[in-house]
């Protein structure tokens, strides 16, 4: 009987599931879009409870599809998108939306930590990193002024993935990878550090910080509960997973510092790795590698497929769901030319990507008007 191990994403807008051989096949995967929720603007947030469901339907759906039993599972590992903040109780109830990375409603903290001249003398050695809105850091500060009482009955911060696994085992972990990517951990060092904290106005959190783990460290076991839900079988062995964007680097090949790897998701990600770390104001961000001794070096912004789902879903309601054909895609393009306030980034290379098809397709008069 031939053994299988499962991989479960949740990255900003889709959850998804998928079953591989030893050897690394893809043998099946079933996936589900969750439901963004803007309160107001510059909030994203999603229902934690929706988050949950959504894992279990797909870990039911791809079993259901490629007929392969529990028991033929071995292990499985999760991975999703970094930052957010993900709260519950001791129970794995949530105290609050889970809040996606991309939300921007604690900019004025930011703006407030970079013009302390500590953030760079003292805090950016530890971090190596820039800080902004949708991380952990940032968003519980807003939290901590406006939603007091939200802080107050958190027992557990998660990033997405470790909720899950949480979910499925019960055993509350955070893994470093993901952690170093969020300014709450002390990444010179691989630790928590107080006085990181201090410097957020974060004392309080550090009690609410799960036990740190390796990606490839064993954080528990499914649970009865979890298997009666998912369809797994109880005591199938859990992982302590990966950050997103180092899974994407280390799936793609990204062994070796000679090697550069692009990623369009939710966010725009440009990496490599290193065995010496990059620490420089202007860089977005040095965290942990999934290697021994490497360090993944990244430049991001996030202006890549969900501004895209975005445009389409206010601005071609029609074209979208039409066959695709070089009229849709010229219909496309010259929508986009009429938008320069959008995130720009992402869209120009949507739209240049769709003009080279077009381009031989098409008499040059057209594309000029």
């Amino acid at each position: 009987m031939e053994n299988y191990v499962l991989g479960i994403d949740n990255g900003g807008t889709i959850t998804k599931a998928a079953l591989y051989t030893l050897n690394g096949k893809e043998v099946g995967s079933s996936s589900r879009k969750t439901k963004m929720i803007m309160p107001q603007p510059y909030h994203t947030e999603r229902d934690i409870n929706e988050l949950w469901d959504a894992n279990v339907e797909v870990i039911r759906s791809v079993l259901q599809t490629t007929q392969i039993k529990a028991d033929q599972i071995i292990g499985l590992s999760i991975t999703g998108h970094g930052n957010g903040v993900y709260l519950t109780n001791k129970q794995g109830e949530p105290v609050y939306n889970g809040i996606i990375s991309t939300d921007n409603r604690a900019k004025a903290y930011v703006d407030e930590w970079y013009q302390d001249p500590r953030f760079e003398r003292e805090i950016l050695p530890k971090t190596m990193q820039s800080v902004w809105a949708g991380q952990p850091v940032a968003l519980l500060a807003w939290l901590k002024e406006h939603k007091p009482e939200v802080i107050k009955e958190t027992d557990y911060l998660f990033m997405v993935k470790d909720f899950v696994r949480f979910k499925l085992t019960g055993k509350a972990f955070v893994e470093v990878t993901d952690l170093s990517g969020t300014n709450l951990l002390n990444v010179r060092d691989r630790c928590y550090d107080k006085e990181l904290l201090r410097f957020f106005g974060l004392e309080e959190m550090m009690s609410k910080l799960p036990p740190l783990k390796e990606s490839t460290d064993r954080c528990g076991y499914v649970t009865k509960e979890a298997a009666e839900a998912t369809g797994l079988r109880e005591g199938t062995p859990i992982a302590g997973g990966i950050f997103d964007i180092a899974a994407s680097a280390i799936a793609s090949g990204l062994v070796e510092e000679d090697k550069l790897c692009i990623v369009a998701g939710t966010w725009s990600i440009n990496e490599y790795i290193s065995k010496k770390p990059v620490i420089d104001k202007e860089l977005f961000m040095t965290s942990i590698y999934c290697l021994p001794d490497y360090w993944l070096t990244t430049e991001a912004s996030p202006t890549s497929a969900s501004n895209l789902e975005w445009f389409i879903d206010h601005f071609m309601d029609d074209e979208k769901d039409m066959p695709l054909s070089t009229t849709n895609l010229y219909t496309a393009s010259v929508i986009v030319w009429w938008h320069p306030q959008l995130l720009m980034k992402a869209i120009c290379c949507f739209s240049l990507f769709y003009l080279e098809q077009i381009r031989c397709q098409m008499p040059m008069h057209a594309l000029s008007e």
